[in-house]
């Protein structure tokens, strides 16, 4: 006997027969309509074979007597059904901008919550403040002018980050990075608490080295960067020196190449990176200039002023990035790196020029031109470090001065003073204004890329990203 009930289901079928049904029914309304026509896709629970019936799960509410629908009951069902999706997804979301740091933005108090109407508001009050607390983003669409909702565990991401890669390696790198991003996470909460009512923040060598990893290897996970190996986005030159290190490795595809890489960092010492063969040349050199070189200052914004964080806010740099050559490709040169951590701070990565012993003289000589930070005005003061080892003059000298590759470490080989974990570093948060906070917000918003239909995404090749800008508190 033919069971009545069916869980299977056809989803280009169910499609199709609902959109063959578009013309020959209404709600009279046309927001009720549209609402209706989106849930088309959602998947079918039940199929009554008898009585020719669909069974699914959707949202209810009552209305009496009503003649419109305004915004809010849109943003409402939207929310509901973000909601049931994030429920029906099972694969693996992996996030290039952590989750502790998006849940600095979430909506957790009234602040954060944006609805024309406060009955709307004080009827899903309880909702706003408990049930979602610390899950859940209020959103802005550039392309409809419309704020929205986004779930965090399913915001600034993608799914199977590591396709097509051998699923041992990529479970331990993935445990390693937890790892990191555990010691990492209570630096960041540290430096926000101390902002709170503090004029500076003191951090250890050691907690530092693990922050300055931690932010390279996100960023290096951003789509920006992992499209490159997976799409094979390289000038002919890098593109050869790819395939020689693919063959010295024994690798057989870039996306291997991009794992090892993630790997290797996460296994090195900080100071080690640099000079690990078993990392691509191009990426090793990367981090040298950006998490040794650099020096770190705190931003924090004023009590009417907030940060945002968008797709490209954790490790976006400001400076210089023209192409030399087709063949040859690009020429960078950063002034800053920045990391949007909550809606009150950042964490710059400042190119050492910025320090007054050395100023931008040579860089200028060396690219044969000036060109000015837009930030050249805000005040780059350096830690104050407390080293925990003593000088030992007998220490002093003791490798010459071409064995190290920068003027820091020349100087400590000279006084005879070696680097210990446990060396301290006073970082002040630098008050930056108005001027400052809109100027940032406006670099980051305009550097989204933006397709032909004006929504927000990475690339052509990840239309499916969600189009929004995320906002706290504007």
């Amino acid at each position: 006997m033919q069971s009545k009930i069916s869980w299977k289901w056809c989803k280009p079928c169910n499609s199709k027969h609902f959109k063959n049904y578009f013309d020959k029914w209404s709600s009279g309304n046309e927001t009720i309509d549209k609402f209706v026509q989106n849930w088309i896709n959602r998947p079918i629970q039940k199929w009554d074979i008898e009585n020719k019936q669909r069974e699914r799960n959707v949202v209810l509410k009552k209305f009496d007597n009503f003649t419109s629908l305004n915004e809010d009951f849109s943003n409402e069902t939207n929310l509901y059904a973000i909601m049931n999706e994030i429920k029906e997804k099972k694969g693996p979301y992996h996030h290039y901008i952590p989750r502790f740091i998006l849940r600095n933005f979430a909506i957790d108090n009234y602040e954060r919550v944006f609805v024309s109407s406060k009955k709307i508001f004080n009827q899903h009050q309880k909702f706003w403040l408990n049930k979602r607390k610390g899950e859940l983003l209020q959103t802005y669409d550039r392309t409809e002018n419309k704020l929205g909702f986004s779930l965090i565990p399913k915001t600034y991401g993608y799914e199977n980050m590591y396709k097509d890669l051998n699923h041992e390696d990529a479970e331990n790198v993935e445990k390693k990075l937890a790892k990191l991003e555990g010691q990492s996470s209570k630096v960041i909460r540290d430096i926000i608490e101390a902002s709170k009512g503090k004029s500076h923040i003191i951090l250890l060598r050691k907690d530092l080295e693990d922050l300055r990893k931690f932010l390279f290897i996100m960023n290096y996970r951003n789509p920006y960067r992992r499209i490159q190996y997976t799409d094979k986005i390289f000038d002919p030159i890098t593109w050869s020196m790819v395939e020689n290190f693919m063959k010295e490795h024994n690798l057989q595809s870039p996306p291997e190449v991009w794992l090892q890489n993630v790997r290797e960092i996460l296994e090195s010492p900080h100071e080690d990176v640099k000079d690990n063969p078993r990392i691509f040349v191009l990426d090793r050199t990367d981090y040298r200039t950006r998490m040794i070189d650099c020096f770190l200052a705190i931003w924090q914004a004023g009590d009417n002023d907030e940060f945002m964080v968008t797709s490209n806010s954790f490790g976006i740099f400001e400076g210089i990035n023209f192409e030399i050559h087709k063949d040859i490709g690009s020429f960078q040169f950063a002034f800053h790196w920045f990391y949007v951590i909550s809606p009150k701070l950042i964490l710059v990565l400042c190119h050492s020029a910025f320090r007054k012993e050395i100023g931008f003289e040579r860089i200028y000589k060396f690219l044969g031109f000036e060109y000015h930070s837009i930030f050249e005005n805000v005040p780059h003061p350096p830690a104050t470090a407390e080293y925990a080892g003593r000088i030992d003059p007998s220490r002093a000298g003791l490798k010459p001065d071409n064995a190290f590759d920068n003027s820091f470490d020349r100087y400590m080989n000279r006084i005879g003073l070696k680097t210990q974990p446990d060396d301290k570093f006073t970082f002040p948060f630098v008050k930056v204004n108005s001027a400052t906070v809109h100027l940032f917000k406006k670099e980051i918003v305009h550097r989204i890329k933006q397709n032909s239909q004006g929504r927000l995404e990475f690339s052509e090749k990840h239309s499916n990203q969600k189009p929004y800008t995320y906002l706290a508190g504007m």
